[in-house]
C-alpha cells in the first residue's frame, strides 16, 4: 500500500514536471535556426513528418510568426511532459518505486533539457527548436514507453498486440521525421519478433516481419505523397546521398586517382576536390587525438557539404536541363549519388577509422560531454551497466532473483543507443542533438537496474542479518 507521503511527493514531481515544461514554453526563447525555413517550406530535402506539423498550425501565422512560433514550442514542451510523466508512472508501478527513487528519475527526465542549452555551442533548448528534434524527442520518449509496455504485458497478449502497434505507429513517425531514425523501426522488429519467441507465438513472428517491410514502404510512400503534394513531383527525401557524399570525400584518399566514365561528372569530381586540397577539409589534413578528429570532422562536413560542393552540384545539374526547384534538388540528388558510389569505399581504412571514431564520440556524447574526463565516465558506466545486466541474468537464472526485468530495460535501452549511435556514424557525425534521445532513457535505465540488482540485493541481506 502507497504511503500518504509517497503519493503527495510522486504528485509534487508531475507537477514539476508540468511546470518546468510549461515554463520553458512560455519563458524560454524560441530557437529559430538555418534549417528551420527548409520546414516551414515544406522542402524536398526534408523529411516529411515536421514539416507537416507546421504546417497543420500555419493558419495561427495570421496572428504574427512569434505567436504562431511559440504555440508550436507550447504543443512540443506539453507533449514532452506527458510522454515524460508517462514513463515514470510506467516505472512507478512496475518497481513500486518510492519517493526517492521517482526524484531521481524525474531528474533524468529535466536533466538534458538544462544540460544541452549550456553544454553545446548551439545552445539549443530542446523542445523550444522549430526543428524536427522538438518534436521527436517527446515521441521517442513514448516509442520507448509502449516497448516497455508491450514485453511486461506477461499477463495479456492482447496488451502486447497493442502496444506493439502503438509503438510501431510512433517509429513509422520517427522514420518520418529524422532518417537516422529508421534504426527504431528495425529495433522494433528485433524486440518484437523476440517476443513472439518467448511468448511461443513463433507464427506471429511472419506478421511482425511483414509489418517490418511495410513499415519502410510506408515510409517510402508517405515521403513520396508529401513531396507530390508540396512540390509536386512524387520522390523521396532529395538531400540524403549529399550528407553521405560529405562524408565520402571526407574520407577519400584525394591524390589517388579516381574515373568517371561521364567526362562532366569528372570534372565536377575534380573541382571539388582541388576545394578540399586548397581548404585542407580531408582525413588526410585531420589532427591525430580523438577529440580533436571528431571536432575536426564536424567542422569539415558542413563545409564540404554547403560550401564546395552545392556550387559544382548545382551547375552541372542546371547546364544538363534541370529546371529550379525541385527537379534540380532531384538531380543533384542523383549526381550526389553517382559520385557517392565511387568514393565512398575507396579508401576502406580511413572510412574504418573514421567510423570508429565518430562511433565511440557518439557513445560518450549519449550519456556526457565529449570532453578526456567525461570520456573514461563513460567507458565506466557503460561497463558498469553492462556487469550489471549480466549480473542480474546470472543471479536470476540461478534462482538468487526474482526477475530480471531491470537487465532487460538496461538491455533495450542499450540496443537502441547502438542502434542509433552506429548507423549514424556510417553518413555523418554523432553530434549532441542525433544522440540526446537515449540520454535521459540511459539513466534511467540504469538507475532502475541499480535498484532492482544493487540496492534490493542490499537491503534483503541486511533485513536477514537483523
Amino acid at each position: 500500500m502507497e504511503t500518504v507521503k509517497n503519493f503527495k511527493l510522486k504528485t509534487l514531481y508531475y507537477v514539476a514536471i508540468i511546470l518546468f515544461f510549461l515554463g520553458l514554453g512560455i519563458l524560454g526563447p524560441v530557437g529559430i535556426y538555418d534549417d528551420t525555413p527548409t520546414y516551414q517550406a515544406l522542402s524536398s530535402d526534408r523529411d516529411p513528418f515536421y514539416g507537416i506539423f507546421l504546417w497543420l498550425f500555419s493558419f495561427l501565422r495570421t496572428f504574427g510568426d512569434d505567436f504562431y512560433f511559440r504555440v508550436i514550442v507550447l504543443i512540443q514542451n506539453g507533449l514532452m511532459a506527458y510522454a515524460g510523466i508517462r514513463l515514470l508512472r510506467f516505472l512507478e508501478k512496475k518497481y513500486n518505486l518510492n519517493w526517492v527513487w521517482s526524484l531521481l528519475i524525474t531528474g533524468c527526465l529535466i536533466a538534458p533539457h538544462l544540460l544541452i542549452p549550456v553544454a553545446t555551442t548551439s545552445g539549443m533548448i530542446l523542445c523550444n527548436s522549430i526543428l524536427s528534434e522538438g518534436i521527436c524527442i517527446p515521441v521517442y520518449l513514448l516509442f520507448f514507453t509502449g516497448l516497455l509496455k508491450a514485453v511486461f504485458a506477461f499477463e495479456s497478449i492482447k496488451e502486447t498486440v497493442k502496444h506493439g502497434l502503438i509503438s510501431f505507429v510512433l517509429a513509422l513517425v520517427l522514420c518520418m521525421s529524422r532518417g537516422q531514425l529508421q534504426a527504431v523501426l528495425i529495433a522494433w522488429f528485433i524486440v518484437m519478433g523476440f517476443l513472439c519467441f518467448v511468448r511461443k507465438k513463433k507464427k506471429w513472428l511472419i506478421g511482425v516481419a511483414l509489418l517490418f517491410v511495410a513499415g519502410f514502404f510506408m515510409k517510402s510512400a508517405v515521403n513520396g505523397l508529401y513531396n507530390l503534394g508540396a512540390n509536386g513531383v512524387y520522390t523521396g527525401n532529395t538531400s540524403e546521398s549529399a550528407t553521405m557524399l560529405a562524408h565520402a570525400f571526407f574520407n577519400a584518399d584525394l591524390e589517388k586517382e579516381v574515373a568517371f566514365e561521364n567526362p562532366d561528372l569528372q570534372a565536377v569530381y575534380e573541382e571539388i576536390r582541388e576545394l578540399l586540397v586548397e581548404y585542407e577539409l580531408n582525413q588526410a589534413y585531420a589532427p591525430k587525438g580523438l577529440i580533436d578528429f571528431v571536432l575536426y570532422y564536424e567542422d569539415c562536413h558542413d563545409e564540404i557539404k554547403f560550401n564546395h560542393m552545392v556550387v559544382p552540384i548545382h551547375m552541372y545539374a542546371r547546364n544538363n536541363g534541370a529546371k529550379p526547384g525541385v527537379e534540380t534538388s532531384i538531380r543533384c540528388n542523383e549526381i550526389s549519388k553517382e559520385l557517392c558510389n565511387e568514393l565512398y569505399l575507396q579508401n576502406p581504412g580511413a572510412l574504418i577509422t573514421t567510423y570508429v571514431k565518430l562511433a565511440f564520440a557518439g557513445l560518450v556524447r549519449t550519456v556526457a560531454y565529449l570532453h578526456p574526463v567525461f570520456i573514461l565516465f563513460s567507458v565506466l558506466i557503460f561497463s558498469f551497466a553492462a556487469l550489471l545486466v549480466i549480473r542480474q541474468f546470472v543471479r536470476t537464472k540461478r534462482g538468487k532473483s526474482r526477475e530480471c526485468s531491470a537487465a532487460v530495460v538496461m538491455t533495450l535501452t542499450l540496443l537502441l543507443i547502438a542502434g542509433l549511435v552506429f548507423s549514424t556514424s556510417f553518413v555523418t557525425a554523432c553530434i549532441s542533438r542525433y544522440v540526446i534521445y537515449n540520454m535521459s532513457i540511459f539513466y534511467i535505465a540504469f538507475i532502475v537496474l541499480f535498484k532492482e540488482s544493487v540496492w534490493t540485493s542490499f537491503v534483503e541481506k541486511n533485513a536477514v542479518k537483523c
